[in-house]
């Protein structure tokens, strides 16, 4: 989706990299240089929460409901596009369920 009220993904492509580097800090093991290597640890986690900070005042300033029509029209057809696939998978499953009965149906009159 694009428009005026595009979600500036820069503030969460930051993340992953952030993430990626502490957990590249945690695996290291730096025994003779431990404090200093908790200080590493400390800082990149102090950076990713500030950036996740910044990534959650992004989402809760996101106006609600103000769409470009083409937008609202992108989503609708995807909505309507899982309905009718969820429709599809329903009717798949009742179909086997009705022949499951039957079949059961049909081996209660033979047990009989």
């Amino acid at each position: 989706m694009s428009g005026p009220n595009a979600l500036p993904t820069e503030n969460f492509e930051i993340l992953l990299p952030r993430l990626i580097t502490i957990l590249e800090l945690v695996q290291q093991s730096n025994a003779p240089q431990l404090g200093q290597h908790r200080l590493l640890i400390s800082q990149a986690t102090n950076e990713l929460k500030e950036h996740l900070r910044k990534a959650k005042e992004v989402v809760d300033a996101l106006p609600g409901g103000d769409m470009c029509i083409e937008d609202q029209d992108e989503v609708i057809s995807m909505l309507e596009k899982m309905r009718d696939e969820k429709r599809t998978q329903l009717e798949h499953f009742s179909q086997l369920l009705d022949s499951n009965a039957s079949i059961s149906d049909r081996e209660k009159m033979e047990i009989e």
